[in-house]
């Protein structure tokens, strides 16, 4: 639902242009102008997380956070 509300699109923008480390999840089901921007954003990387790699995916982004 957030998806529809521009200012959240803006909010979810801004957050992602600024100088900090985000983590977010967005959906591997539906499609949406805001989820194609920010998969395809140079800066941005994105996990699959599965109940086989949740451990080493939760591992990752602990060095990372």
């Amino acid at each position: 639902m957030q998806l529809h509300s521009e200012e959240f699109q803006h909010l979810v923008k801004d957050w992602l242009d600024a100088p900090n480390t985000f983590l977010g999840t967005i959906s591997a089901v539906f499609t949406h102008p805001l989820i194609t921007h920010i998969r395809t954003r140079a800066d941005t990387q994105i996990y699959s997380l599965t109940p086989q790699n949740r451990e080493t995916t939760y591992r990752t982004l602990r060095s990372i956070l």
